[in-house]
C-alpha cells in the first residue's frame, strides 16, 4: 500500500522569502544563478512530499512540531532552510531562511 503524499503549503512569510532569495541572489549573482539556486530550494521541498529526508531535524526546542531542512544544491550543502511543520496530510513551510539566521527569531507567534 502506497503513502499518501502530504499537501505541501507555503505560509504567506514563506512566500516573501522565496521572493526575496530570488531578488537579492538576481542583483548579486544573475538571474540565471538566482533560477538556479531556487529551483534548488524547491527541489528540497519536493523531498519532502516523499517522505522524511535523514537530514532533517526536529526542533522542538524552537517550538513544538518545528523541524529544519538544510536544502542541498548538486549534492551539496545550499545555505537556506526550510522551517516547516508537518500535520496529518499537510506539510507547511513556515520560513525558508539563511541558514547564519537565528530560526527562533523570525518565526510568526504561536497564534499566528
Amino acid at each position: 500500500m502506497s503513502r499518501r503524499k502530504p499537501k505541501i503549503v507555503l505560509s504567506r512569510e514563506a512566500e516573501t522569502d522565496l521572493a526575496n532569495i530570488a531578488t537579492w541572489t538576481a542583483e548579486n549573482y544573475g538571474k540565471k544563478q538566482a533560477e538556479i539556486y531556487i529551483d534548488a530550494i524547491l527541489d528540497t521541498i519536493d523531498e519532502l512530499s516523499v517522505g522524511e529526508p535523514v537530514r532533517s531535524k526536529p526542533r522542538d526546542e524552537i517550538a513544538i512540531g518545528i523541524r529544519t531542512l538544510h536544502m542541498t544544491k548538486r549534492g551539496r550543502r545550499g545555505r537556506h532552510l526550510l522551517v516547516y511543520k508537518a500535520g496529518n496530510d499537510r506539510l507547511t513551510i513556515v520560513r525558508i531562511l539563511h541558514d547564519s539566521m537565528e530560526v527562533s527569531r523570525h518565526l510568526p507567534a504561536p497564534d499566528g
